[in-house]
């Protein structure tokens, strides 16, 4: 039930989890690319096409 309470604590914001996540993850390691974030995420690149493009549109992240 942790993961809830994370989320209901991120939803005031409108963000999701993996949002969260990626933004912090560009914080610390200082712009990385998008093939370095898919990298130490564990996931395809292509993969976070969509939430970049979201939290870019939201004026969060800039490429």
């Amino acid at each position: 039930m942790q993961s809830g309470r994370f989320a209901a604590g991120l939803q005031p914001h409108g963000l999701r989890a993996k949002q969260f996540v990626l933004l912090n993850l560009v914080d610390l390691a200082d712009g990385p690319s998008q093939h370095e974030l898919g990298r130490r995420l564990g996931l395809d690149p292509s993969g976070l096409v969509a939430t970049i493009d979201e939290l870019e549109a939201r004026e969060l992240l800039e490429r």
